[in-house]
Formats: structure tokens, C-alpha cells, sequence
């Protein structure tokens, strides 16, 4: 499949849902991580091309990726006046969404976890 065949197809779930709708609905790390490789197909070249190369997502691998991307581009956040602010800003936003999406998940497990281990915060 193209690049221009996947990129279609996900823009057509996320224009359905929104990135932001399909972070709500993710379940699992997995999810987040699927759906910002998803996000990070959608941005052309010319568009990455505005966000500084250090700050450029690379592959993004697994749910430490998120974090890693996620800080990076709220750090850059505070260097105010660049050119290529709304672009960082854009990742930004979408990187701290996934990373609370991830957060969120996570404590949800734990809690599922302990209440299957008879340690629910509950019946304290």
C-alpha cells in the first residue's frame, strides 16, 4: 500500500472521529501508539519541514516514544517567536494528548489489577 493509499484511509477515520476522538477511544498503549504513527502520516513533508529537526517524531515504537516526543515538544514550546512555533505547538498538542491518553489507560489497568487482587483503593 502507498503512502498516499494509507494516508487516505486515515484521514478518512480521523476526519470521521478526530485524532483527538480516537485518542478518547484508545484502550490499550498499543492503540496510542498505532494511532500517533496514524497522526504522524498525515503530515506532509512541507509541513515537517517547519518543525525543527530535532524536534521531528521519529519511528515511533512504543508507548515510551509518546513520553519521549511529548516532553520534548512542550520544552520547545517555551522558545517563543520562532517561525516554526505553530508546527511544534501543533505536535505538541497532539503528543500531550496521547501521553494523558496513555497515563489514563495505565492507571485504569492498575486499578483493574487491584481490584482483581482484592487491593481495591475502594475499601479504604
Amino acid at each position: 500500500m502507498s503512502r498516499h493509499e494509507y494516508s487516505a484511509e486515515i484521514q478518512n477515520a480521523v476526519s470521521q472521529l478526530g485524532w483527538h476522538g480516537r485518542l478518547h477511544e484508545a484502550v490499550s498503549p498499543d492503540d496510542v501508539v498505532m494511532i500517533a504513527r496514524d497522526y504522524m502520516a498525515l503530515w506532509t513533508p512541507e509541513e515537517l519541514a517547519l518543525v525543527p529537526a530535532a524536534l521531528r517524531p521519529g519511528k515511533i515504537v512504543d508507548a515510551d516514544d509518546i513520553g519521549t516526543h511529548a516532553l520534548a515538544l512542550v520544552q520547545a514550546q517555551f522558545d517563543r517567536g520562532t517561525e516554526e512555533e505553530a508546527a511544534v505547538h501543533k505536535l505538541a498538542t497532539f503528543f500531550s494528548a496521547a501521553l494523558l491518553r496513555l497515563s489514563q489507560i495505565l492507571a485504569r489497568s492498575s486499578e483493574v489489577a487491584g481490584e482483581r487482587d482484592g487491593d481495591s483503593s475502594y475499601d479504604r
